[in-house]
This record gives structure tokens, sequence and C-alpha cells, in this order.
């Protein structure tokens, strides 16, 4: 197994096929479905808030194949999406029908230079990248980020979640990328930001590449609990849905 600092997330999309053959497998997923079901809940919740002060200019960074900028862009006064990958690009065309698509990296500084976003997301971004990126990518964005702006960002491999409690009990702790709770917060206030809220989603020990045919039973369960959302508790799911503002 690779170690998580040892690769370069950043060229990990870019092989011609990955846009589409990512796509399809996100779509079969029937735990990333019901995942992505309650984290639009939250995504509707934000922006919603920020609509109420003003027009919203929207960021989806890192933004794959579309999914999250193509829910966000009609919700939204501008949208830009923006990836390193062509090919991720390339299927991210045929999802959104406004939003600016870009290619490009920002954490080169050319970037967006000039350009202030209300809302900025990056989902399923943070835990993959080696901690250098995280730390890179984070700075970039809180660049970019209004006065009163939201980062929404995801921690979908949650280091503390019960699945890899479990799983270290029964020495089958699987894939060694993951990332704690303390490491998104030193991640965010060492770009200047702070956490305003923190949202857990999936919480029974069904993943995404286990037990797929249990989703449909612990749905009304998780769907429950995301909800409800208890302060002790959401630190046991498996993904956490952080929104972050400027720290002062």
């Amino acid at each position: 197994m690779i170690p998580p600092d040892s690769h370069d997330y950043r060229t990990s999309h870019q092989m011609t096929g990955k846009g589409a053959e990512y796509d399809a497998r996100f779509r079969r997923n029937r735990h990333r479905s019901m995942v992505w079901q309650m984290e639009r809940r939250v995504l509707k919740g934000v922006v919603s808030g920020l609509a109420r002060g003003g027009p919203v200019r929207y960021l989806d960074f890192a933004c794959g194949t579309g999914r999250v900028l193509s829910f966000m862009e009609s919700r939204v006064d501008e949208a830009v999406g923006l990836d390193v990958s062509a090919d991720m690009l390339g299927v991210a065309r045929t999802a959104v029908q406004r939003a600016e698509l870009i290619l490009g990296d920002l954490t080169d500084g050319g970037m967006l230079t000039g350009r202030r976003f209300e809302l900025i997301t990056a989902f399923r971004f943070f835990p993959n990248a080696e901690p250098d990126l995280r730390r890179e990518a984070m700075r970039a964005l809180a660049e970019r980020l209004a006065p009163s702006g939201r980062l929404v960002l995801n921690n979908h491999l949650n280091a503390g979640s019960l699945l890899r409690r479990v799983a270290a009990i029964a020495e089958r702790a699987g894939r060694t990328h993951s990332m704690s709770h303390a490491e998104v917060e030193d991640v965010v206030r060492g770009a200047g930001l702070r956490v305003l809220s923190a949202h857990g989603i999936g919480y029974v020990p069904v993943s995404e590449r286990r037990f797929q045919w249990a989703v449909p039973l612990v749905y009304p369960l998780e769907a429950a609990l995301a909800a409800v959302n208890l302060p002790g508790l959401r630190m046991l799911a498996q993904n956490i849905v952080y929104v972050c503002g400027p720290a002062v």
C-alpha cells in the first residue's frame, strides 16, 4: 500500500478516461449516493443563509466531474468550477448548464487572482491529498474567500469514525489514507480560518466498499442521525462536512 505522504494527488485523476470511470463508479455506489443526498441538505442551508446577505459568487475547488457544481449552479449568482484534470472537466462540461469551468492549479498562485467568492466548496479533496498539498490548497482558498464568505469542505475519510474503530478492532483497517478532526482543525486554522459548524453523515459501519446491500436498510437511521447532528456523536461519522469562515 502506498503511504499517504508518498503519492501526488495532483496527478491522480489526469489519465484519459478517468473522468468517465470515476463518474460511473460514484453513481453506482449506494453508500456514496446516500451520503451525497445528506450533504446536499447541508449545502442548501449554507447557500440559503448567504443569499440573504446579497449575491453569491461560488467556486467549486477540485470540481472533478461536476457533481457538486451542477447541483449548486442554479442556487448562486455566479458559479466557477476549477480542476487540474482536463479529463474530469470534460465530463463536467456535460453536467453543468452555465458554470464557468477552468483548468488549472490554484496552488500555483496565478489562478483566479483578484477574484473573491462568498461560497467555496471542496469535496472529497482534503483527506485524499498529502499534508503539504492540504496546507497549500487551504491557504489558496482562504485568499479567495470573501470577508463574510463560507468554505464548505468534507472529510469523507474520518480517522475517528465508528467504521474505522470497528475495523481496527477486527484488524481490518484497510487503506491508511484518512484525516482526523484534529488535522482538519489544524489545516483550517493554519490558513486563518475557523470551523463554524460540523455535520456528521454516515454512522453505521456500512461503507463505500462493504455491505452495499444494507444501505436501504440503514438509510432511515442515518437520515435521523444526520438531522439531529449531536456534537458528541458526529465525530464517529464516516463523513464530516465542515462549514468554515474567516477567523476574525
